[in-house]
């Protein structure tokens, strides 16, 4: 579709484009009450919104992608997330003594 055509919702390509927020990591952090550590274990979980990279250094979130996470919240207890402390603890020997040199 043209920049210029209507789609069928009555705004313009660049209109919808433009209207479309894109969020830094503080402003995803202050919506969801989440750290950058805990949004990032959800995002290598499928369970959050993966952000747009703009640049090397530089991502930003989609709005309305993180208002409709929002909204798909449920009051039901969710599945935890695998803790990289117990990953690590599986992959250290219970002794010394099984370690074969």
């Amino acid at each position: 579709m043209p920049w210029g055509a209507v789609s069928r919702g009555g705004k313009t390509s660049m209109e919808k484009v433009m209207s479309e927020r894109l969020l830094r990591l503080p402003e995803v952090e202050t919506a969801t009450g989440f750290k950058h550590t805990k949004l990032y274990q959800l995002i290598n979980a499928g369970r959050f919104p993966a952000p747009v990279r703009l640049g090397t250094r530089a991502v930003r979130w989609r709005a309305s992608q993180i208002q409709e996470w929002i909204d798909g919240l449920s009051t039901e207890k969710p599945e935890p997330l695998p803790s990289v402390a117990r990953q690590k603890r599986a992959a250290v020997p219970a002794s010394t003594s099984e370690v074969v040199a």
